[in-house]
């Protein structure tokens, strides 16, 4: 009795000379363990074709809906759980905004616009660190 064999659990037919379960398996020319692979790799599959769509989705709706009115997101950074700073462009203007549920705060209005779009983290917090060190220094 093999891994996969389910012959031994199934009773025996009374007239039929086998079980149910062997003969439809053998018919097929396929035994259990290959079934099963092939069940797995269709799952996965179709799991992660549905990964990507919902990916494109979000990633889609999001530079959509944020475009829109003449509001662009330029970058941002998680502080925590669920506590961010963002840059948001409203026409001509850039704003830092502090975020966090319930709660939106204008940390700063930018002086001079930061120079395209920032979407890597690394590169909107160092963006963030040389604005507040500007800051400071004026401030000193």
């Amino acid at each position: 009795m093999g891994l996969f064999s389910y012959t031994g659990l199934m009773p025996e037919v009374p007239g039929k000379g086998g079980d149910l379960l062997g003969n439809a398996v053998a018919g097929s020319g396929m035994d259990v363990g290959q079934q099963l692979i092939q069940v797995l790799g269709s799952l996965g599959v179709v799991l992660a074709l549905v990964l990507v769509l919902a990916w494109l989705t979000r990633r889609l709706s999001r530079s959509r809906t944020l475009q829109a009115r003449g509001l662009r997101l330029m970058g941002g950074i998680s502080l925590g759980g669920k506590e961010r700073i963002v840059l948001v462009q409203v026409g001509e203007q850039q704003l830092l905004v502090g975020v966090a549920p319930g709660s939106l705060r204008t940390l700063h209005v930018l002086d001079q616009p930061l120079e395209g779009a920032v979407t890597d983290a690394g590169g909107f917090g160092e963006k963030i660190s040389e604005l507040l060190e500007k800051t400071q220094s004026k401030e000193s």
